[in-house]
């Protein structure tokens, strides 16, 4: 099953069908999910395209949300904050996933993050291409050892140059001391 969700994947064949299956995918390698956290290549077969230009913030994007978002290839990248009651959302082109939807790592649920503080990025390893959105916790996460403790959202990007479809969202919660490159 996991060769078809793969292939699925990388091709952007997206039936809708496929998704309860493919939702079964592994969990991102542990050197990507570290790299995505520590905004850092952990390993020398990763890389890291940090999106720096100036982000768009913008309320007329999506009804009832803030976004912020950057341009990759053409698509909107970025991160829809609620004014309301909904939950938040990562937006990739079309597609937008409320942040309650990732799957926790590290069996903590997902958090809101302010956007204009995260970093925003893509992250080449071996042949697979994964948005990044990392950032440290408001408040006391900015300062002292906290500072340290870092979330994420990872998802795999597929089709022509990872960038046509986003796959399972992934959210993590570690402490980058305790990574080793």
């Amino acid at each position: 099953m996991m060769k078809i969700c793969r292939f699925i994947f990388k091709y952007g064949w997206i039936p809708l069908l496929a998704f309860p299956f493919c939702s079964f995918a592994a969990d991102p390698p542990s050197k990507v999910i570290e790299s995505c956290l520590a905004f850092k290549a952990m390993s020398s077969r990763i890389s890291i395209e940090e999106l720096d230009e100036p982000g768009v913030l913008s309320d007329d994007f999506m009804s009832g949300y803030s976004t912020f978002t950057y341009q990759r290839n053409g698509i909107a990248f970025g991160y829809a904050t609620s004014r309301g009651s909904r939950a938040d959302k990562i937006v990739f082109g079309m597609q937008k996933r409320p942040i309650s939807s990732a799957k926790p790592i590290d069996k903590v649920r997902p958090e809101r993050l302010d956007p204009t503080l995260a970093e925003f990025g893509v992250i080449h390893y071996q042949s697979s291409t994964y948005m990044c959105i990392s950032s440290n916790f408001d408040g006391i996460g900015r300062s002292g050892s906290f500072q340290n403790v870092r979330f994420g959202y990872i998802a795999l990007l597929t089709g022509k140059d990872g960038a046509a479809f986003m796959g399972p969202l992934y959210f993590s919660v570690r402490d980058i001391r305790t990574f080793k490159r």
